[in-house]
């Protein structure tokens, strides 16, 4: 299939494709075509694209790949319809005419509007109520304000990590994780520092005229209980005595435990739980080389561990709700607030690491960043740097 720019910089050549009689074999994530005058569809088609990966909107082909031109319409028309700076801010839209044959072989101008991804803001209509609309799958999702909000932090717009949380009171540092941290970032430095230096220094803290305040990152890093301000910021952990295929019929879990604190204190808790509580069966298994009888886990702790690392780690913590880590008969399945996959672009639905390059893009860089100089409850930092642990 052509790129949107490559039928945008030439219409003639990709004919067959622009005209394909079903919309399945031409309108999807990144093309579109209309028939239509109506500016309303026009402005939202141009928002989803730029608001998700770009595409291509052409004006003047039916649904059925019927070519039916814009000869018919009056100029102020056609104006009305093509000035999408206009109809839109955030976007930096491009249009032009072309000409191609209709099925009886006369020429037709049809209007094409390439649309490259706005990366650093949000396209939306003029006006005191914006609307803004994102491309799913050949459709244009009107955007409500938390979704708006959220591409804003997806798009680095507004940096959440590093926005004001809560006034700082040393009382709410957790006392081990600072000290923890303490030698792991002042390792090779010469001059001691207060704690607020050090957490201002890292980026924990920020500072106004009223003094010291927590950013969002420094109290969910930081803080003994970050809930009392952001109280979805916790790891929800359940089991359920049914197949992951069954899960709309699972019923009540069998077993459910919380787990708060720091982001840190749920990682080592989380895991201390699954070493001690018998949460996972054991099943005995005759150890290579030795040939002794030795237990096994039916899930290895490691992977289920990295999986909640990663979750706590990459989860948008502006959403209100908690990670869930559901323990079925046959899966583990962790759940994570906010987008499934961060990248700059979009990814097909399925790809492998072998044909698929994934680029850095981590959605809490700050934290990100402390979690590789933090050491784990074996010395070990809790994330790699990227791709060490993917495959």
């Amino acid at each position: 299939m052509p790129t949107p720019k490559e039928v945008f910089d030439n219409p003639e050549k990709y004919w067959e494709f622009l005209t394909a009689v079903s919309d399945a074999d031409f309108e999807g994530q990144y093309f579109e075509r209309k028939d239509t005058s109506d500016h309303d569809e026009v402005k939202e088609t141009v928002s989803a694209f730029a608001n998700r990966s770009g595409g291509l909107l052409v004006l003047g082909i039916s649904p059925k790949g019927e070519v039916r031109g814009i000869d018919h319409l009056a100029d102020d028309k056609r104006n009305r319809l093509t000035n999408i700076n206009a109809l839109l801010t955030g976007q930096s839209a491009s249009g032009r005419e072309g000409t191609i044959k209709d099925a009886s072989g006369a020429l037709k101008k049809i209007y094409l509007i390439y649309v490259p991804e706005s990366r650093d803001d949000i396209c939306e209509t003029i006006g005191s109520s914006p609307k803004g609309w994102r491309r799913d799958s050949g459709q244009n999702i009107l955007m409500n304000d938390a979704q708006r909000e959220q591409m804003k932090r997806d798009k680095r717009i507004v940096n959440f990590e590093q926005a004001y949380c809560c006034a700082y009171n040393p009382a709410d540092v957790d006392r081990d994780v600072l000290d923890e941290f303490r030698r792991a970032y002042l390792t090779n430095a010469s001059y001691a520092k207060t704690d607020e230096e050090l957490l201002y220094q890292a980026g924990a803290l920020g500072k106004d005229a009223s003094g010291y305040y927590f950013t969002k990152a420094g109290l969910l890093f930081f803080a003994s209980n970050p809930q009392r301000v952001l109280p979805w910021a916790y790891l929800r952990l359940l089991k359920f005595e049914a197949t992951s295929e069954n899960w709309s019929r699972r019923g009540l879990p069998s077993n459910q435990k919380p787990f708060a604190g720091s982001i840190t204190k749920q990682i080592r808790d989380v895991r201390t739980f699954f070493k001690e509580s018998g949460f996972f069966k054991q099943y005995p298994i005759r150890e290579r080389g030795s040939g002794r009888i030795v237990e096994e886990p039916e899930l290895p702790v490691t992977a289920v561990g990295e999986a909640i690392v990663n979750a706590v780690a990459h989860r948008d913590y502006a959403i209100n709700l908690p990670i869930e880590c559901e323990a079925y008969k046959d899966a583990f399945v962790v759940h994570n607030p906010g987008r499934i996959l961060q990248r700059e672009h979009d990814v097909p639905s399925e790809f492998t690491l072998e044909n698929t390059i994934l680029d850095q893009y981590p959605r809490n860089p700050k934290l990100i960043e402390w979690l590789k100089i933090m050491p784990d409850e074996h010395g070990a930092v809790f994330v790699l740097g990227l791709r060490e642990g993917t495959r």
